[in-house]
């Protein structure tokens, strides 16, 4: 696994989206919250009854924070526009998965390989993974509120690592081909997001409930990704030998 790839995209990727949500606060702050005819902030908790089925969740979940329909809209479009931020528009046809979620992004390497039988079709994963970022812009909506909207904050600051490595996780399995590497990085997201989640019940009791399906999710996706490496381990080998032949031609250029 290059480490070095990934420690300099973790680190300016984290940096970059910091800068983002730093734009977003001013905006929602400075703008959005002075345009109360668009948007209202509406209060739930375990005490009072809503009529609407979505607002009585809240309550279920017991969460005692006030719920901003301009924030839970900001996060899920900054959710949902990540990967867009991540990677340069020249960029956008060839690595972002917005507009072809059920292509993988190499669409000439996954389906060629060997799969446990029980592995989902490809149409299943953006199914999945749409209704789990909802969940995890609510989650993280009222988080955000929680905290005053301070992007550096430590639990929005691990929130953002754990989106950054996601994105990263799709670059090292689906474009370099690393599969124990992409397994490496999708288990260490596993662990973060179930912190993540422990960490939202520390500051917003109940919202951590919006977090689990993100957390099941990337545990059943590091499970498929150990499958797949294992039934493929001799493309494995065959990709290390090579990364390994790259390395070595490299060095010995820069040597000369």
């Amino acid at each position: 696994m290059n480490w070095n790839y990934i420690g300099f995209h973790l680190t300016v990727e984290v940096v970059l989206m910091l800068f983002v949500l730093l734009g977003v606060s001013i905006v929602q702050t400075y703008i959005v919250d002075n345009i109360g005819l668009l948007f209202k902030d509406h209060s739930v908790s375990n005490t009072v009854s809503s009529t609407s089925d979505w607002m009585s969740t809240f309550a279920a979940f017991n969460v005692k924070e006030s719920f901003n329909v301009s924030a839970f809209i900001l996060w899920m479009a900054f959710m949902f526009g990540s990967s867009f931020i991540l990677h340069l528009p020249s960029m956008w046809n060839k690595r972002v998965q917005l507009f072809r979620p059920a292509r993988p992004l190499d669409p000439e390497w996954y389906p060629g390989l060997k799969k446990p039988f029980w592995h989902p079709p490809n149409i299943a994963f953006p199914l999945l993974w749409i209704p789990v970022r909802i969940s995890r812009s609510i989650g993280s909506s009222l988080l955000w509120e929680s905290v005053n909207r301070n992007p550096f904050s430590p639990p929005i600051v691990l929130a953002l690592v754990s989106l950054v490595l996601a994105d990263i996780w799709n670059q090292v399995f689906f474009v370099q081909h690393d599969m124990f590497g992409g397994f490496i990085i999708m288990s260490t997201l596993s662990l973060l997001e179930a912190a993540y989640a422990g960490l939202l019940h520390l500051y917003v009791p109940g919202a951590e409930f919006f977090i689990f399906p993100g957390v099941a999710m990337d545990a059943f996706a590091a499970v498929i990704n150990l499958s797949v490496a294992i039934l493929n381990r001799k493309s494995v080998k065959d990709q290390t030998k090579l990364q390994n032949s790259i390395m070595r031609s490299t060095n010995n250029s820069k040597v000369q």
